[in-house]
């Protein structure tokens, strides 16, 4: 009994989509396959930004034509010039170290 389902990995847990006919404590083989809607269909992700944009719900990603990459030394000095305390990662292991 083989078969191909999709589901959502949620909170370190596999989430089937549909019911599974399995016995309780069934064990079984998992193989993981990514999916990328937007490669199936490569207009896909240009309607949901779209669709979400005119919502609302956030601001197109294009970029202006003006915007010019800057030097890793300039990205340097801007880092160093608004750095303040301890990098982000730090700050979360510490709060979660103190609870």
């Amino acid at each position: 009994m083989g078969h191909v389902i999709s589901a959502i990995y949620e909170q370190g847990v596999l989430r089937p989509l549909e019911p599974l006919n399995l016995a309780e404590y069934s064990q079984v083989q998992i193989q993981i396959l990514g999916t990328d809607p937007a490669a199936k269909n490569p207009d896909l992700a240009r309607r949901i930004e779209d669709t979400l944009s005119a919502a609302g719900l956030m601001k197109p990603s294009s970029v202006p034509a003006d915007l010019r990459r800057i030097s890793e030394k300039r990205r340097q000095e801007l880092a160093d010039l608004y750095a303040v305390g301890s990098p982000l990662s730090e700050v979360i292991i510490t709060e979660r170290d103190e609870r």
